[in-house]
């Protein structure tokens, strides 16, 4: 092409016209010899469809909008291709992202733009692939913040319709939770399918069941075992109980069989029996177990018998550790597990029912690893929930939820002492309970859909207000990140703005 200046500008108008034609050129025209207006007429160009096969298109369209210059509105240049859903995913799926960096560069070299520098910053960030609509529209509402009051990103608009009225369901980001930064490389490690329930999980493993239901030639059941680290997965066949507490801890899951601990290795696909009897001198059959837990750091893994025996032992090399007797009823405890002190106890946790007033109340019993043979018993006035108890970050506060007529509240219990420490006056009935894994701060949601974060000295250091519809909670306090979910299936993210 010669042409130069203004010239040259409007001949890529035309070129541009021409590869924008998805169905050919219809226009206008004037015959200026036979003197004859045609209305419609078809100009005999060829389609120019919009797929990944069109690679020509794909190519020359940008190039030719963009060289257009002054000749061409900027938002025909962002709405036909720099700013297209499709555009951009079938681009991306025929050729690389440096493609795409060019034809964006290409046109901020001519032009500054807000929308396309967000745009770059979007590929910049987002190491996933990106050539499906699906998981392009998902990625951008998912990370791409914009101020409504002084710019507008259409291509946000149109992610957010194409899986409205997308006929595979999925869950569709309101809020920009994983919003960039100059340093953000993915918050999306890996997705999945073909997963019907998360079995387990731990830092940086995830165990899953197999959703296409397959066996082994022994009807054991297929898990499939994901290491996010090292991105890696495997297919497993082990005879797990449907009703068994899986632990993973590094690249081996521990879980109980009819009479053994069972530990599954990933990496050599090997699964090891350790008796009870070997750990338990007492044991005898049939004497099932009631209740796992692992310490926070995965050393330690402890096992609750019908009888009241309490077994602890080291996760690495199967050594017990100690052992107690509870010596309470199995069925009135809630919950056993590990404080996180430098002083390393186990509690346990349950309820007991007073015979002359019928009442129950609440109880907590600690053991120290380092003094087997003492132990603290203290009882508490109301009633422990499954659920509705956690361990302080520290780990030596336990936090409580409290559900009375009128006046719930939440109590915090010093594991030293046993004895309440403070407590803060919630009001309604609290139905979720969690504990940041950062600091000291609880999270509570009452039914009315208030949320709260709780300090242990009992002050509400913030009251995150009434959200309509919230049945359920999550939380990334290390990003500040809280997810809710609702009863229309929706997720919302709130994000703690640390500026103010």
């Amino acid at each position: 092409m010669y042409a130069t200046g203004q010239q040259a500008e409007k001949l890529h108008v035309v070129l541009a016209e021409t590869f924008m034609a998805d169905r050919g050129v219809k226009r206008d025209i004037t015959l200026a010899r036979r003197k004859i207006a045609i209305q419609n007429a078809d100009r005999q160009v060829t389609p120019k469809p919009l797929i990944p096969e069109n690679t020509k298109k794909l190519r020359c369209l940008p190039y030719h909008l963009i060289n257009a210059g002054s000749c061409i509105n900027e938002h025909v240049v962002k709405d036909s291709c720099l700013c297209n859903l499709y555009f951009l995913t079938s681009k991306l799926f025929s050729f690389t992202l440096s493609s795409v960096f060019g034809d964006l560069n290409d046109f901020l070299n001519r032009r500054e733009d807000e929308e396309i520098c967000l745009l770059k910053q979007f590929f910049t960030a987002c190491k996933v692939d990106l050539s499906q609509p699906s998981k392009l529209a998902v990625n951008l509402l998912s990370y791409v913040s914009i101020d409504p009051l002084h710019t507008s990103l259409k291509l946000l608009d149109q992610a957010r319709e194409y899986l409205v009225s997308s006929n595979n369901p999925s869950v569709i980001p309101l809020y920009p939770g994983f919003t960039l930064h100059p340093d953000t490389s993915s918050a999306l490690k890996m997705s999945w399918s073909g997963h019907t329930e998360i079995i387990s999980y731990s830092t940086d493993t995830i165990l899953l069941s197999d959703g296409a239901g397959r066996k082994d030639e022994e009807s054991n059941d297929a898990l499939t075992f994901y290491n996010i680290t090292m991105k890696d997965h495997k297919t497993v066949y082990i005879p797990v109980n449907k009703n068994a507490n899986i632990h993973l801890y590094g690249n081996r899951f521990i879980y109980i069989s009819d009479d053994n601990i069972e530990i599954f290795d990933t990496e050599a696909e090997k699964n090891s029996s350790i008796p009870f009897g070997q750990l338990l001198s007492t044991y005898k059959t049939p004497l099932l177990p009631v209740y796992t837990t692992v310490s926070s750091d995965a050393a330690l893994f402890a096992i609750l018998f019908q009888n009241g025996d309490l077994l602890v032992f080291e996760t690495s090399s199967m050594i017990k550790v100690a052992s107690f007797l509870c010596g309470s009823i199995v069925e009135d405890i809630n919950r056993v597990l590990f404080s996180n002190t430098d002083n390393l106890k186990v509690v346990v946790v349950g309820q007991t029912s007073t015979e002359n007033t019928g009442t129950s109340s609440g109880f907590i019993k600690l053991f120290d690893l380092d003094h087997p043979n003492e132990q603290k018993y203290k009882i508490i006035a109301n009633s422990f929930k499954k659920g509705l108890f956690q361990l302080s970050y520290s780990g030596n506060v336990i936090v409580w939820a409290v559900n009375v007529p009128n006046r719930s509240k939440i109590v915090f219990v010093n594991l030293d002492s046993l004895e309440e420490c403070s407590f803060v006056n919630i009001g309604q009935k609290i139905v979720q309970l969690a504990t940041s894994t950062a600091e000291d701060l609880s999270l509570v949601l009452t039914e009315n859909g208030s949320l709260y974060v709780v300090e242990n000295d009992g002050v509400i250091k913030m009251d995150l207000g009434t959200y309509d519809g919230v049945t359920c909670f999550g939380a990334s306090w290390e990003q500040n990140c809280i997810f809710l979910g609702d009863r229309h299936g929706r997720i919302s993210i709130y994000v703690e703005d640390k500026t103010k």
